[in-house]
C-alpha cells in the first residue's frame, strides 16, 4: 500500500521502487559482522570499524561528545544501532536517581 502511494508520486519523475531480494556484494561481510559481534557481546558497527581500520565513533567523540554537558538531551534517530547512545548515556551527567539510565 505505501509502495503503490509512492510509486503513484514519483512516476511523474519517472522513477518507480521495485522490491529486490538481490544480494549486494557487501551483504556477506555485513552478515559476518553481525555474527562476530554477537559472539563477542558487542555492537556490529565497532566490528565493522575495526575491519575497515577507521571509525566514525572516534569522529563522534572528536566533534560531537565534547558537546554533551550533563543537562544535554540526546536524541538518536536512524536505522543504526544505537551505540552513540550508549557511549554519550555513559558520560557523567546530572541524574541523581538513575532514571535515564535505567531506560537505555
Amino acid at each position: 500500500m505505501i509502495t503503490r502511494a509512492l510509486n503513484a508520486m514519483l512516476q511523474r519523475a519517472g522513477v518507480k521502487l521495485v522490491r529486490t531480494h538481490m544480494r549486494r556484494p557487501w551483504d556477506s561481510e555485513f552478515l559476518r559482522w553481525i555474527s562476530e559481534a554477537k559472539a563477542d557481546g558487542v555492537d556490529p558497527n565497532d566490528v565493522g570499524d575495526r575491519a575497515w581500520q577507521g571509525s566514525a565513533l572516534e569522529g563522534a567523540t572528536r566533534y560531537l561528545f565534547h558537546r554533551i554537558t550533563p543537562q544535554s538531551v540526546v536524541l538518536e534517530l536512524g536505522p543504526g544501532t544505537g551505540r552513540y547512545t550508549r557511549r554519550a548515556a555513559a558520560m557523567p551527567r546530572d541524574d541523581p536517581g538513575g532514571l535515564l539510565a535505567d531506560r537505555l
